[in-house]
């Protein structure tokens, strides 16, 4: 019995320790992001009625969202996808994506220009940027948990 017990108490911790390293995305607020990004060194350029923002560094561009509902991010995920896709086909570009029911990415190089695109439950952040500032652009990304 002894045995049992301690094997068990071992599963739970697995459990326990599997369970915290697959926790779910959050999706942040407008006003969360907006104060990593500063805190990143980018400044607000433009609030957009409603929660949007769009910000900037070094000729960056970061454009937030809040669309309300998992859905409607959706559908604005899926048309910024569009464009982007075609960019990337056109440019010989390789993208890397990740979909799944809340949590949606795709980032490409097209020549000198990085484009991230991501579906975080009800938000959106879209980026444009050089490829210079790839890892600026994805550390803030990993920041408020976009981004792994």
């Amino acid at each position: 019995m002894k045995h049992g017990k301690a094997a068990l108490a071992l599963l739970l911790a697995g459990c326990c320790a599997l369970a915290a390293g697959c926790s779910a995305r959050r999706a942040v607020s407008a006003e969360e992001f907006t104060a990593a990004a500063e805190d990143a060194g980018f400044t607000v350029t433009q609030e957009a009625e409603g929660p949007s923002v769009m910000l900037e560094k070094d000729g960056a561009t970061i454009t937030f969202v809040e669309c309300g509902s998992s859905s409607a991010a959706n559908q604005v995920y899926s048309g910024q996808r569009e464009t982007l896709q075609s960019t990337a086909e056109s440019g010989g570009g390789t993208p890397r994506t990740l979909d799944s029911d809340t949590y949606r990415h795709y980032f490409v190089t097209v020549g000198d220009f990085y484009y991230a695109l991501v579906q975080n439950g009800g938000t959106v952040c879209f980026v444009e940027a050089a490829a210079t500032d790839q890892e600026t652009v994805e550390s803030l990304l990993r920041e408020v948990g976009y981004l792994s």
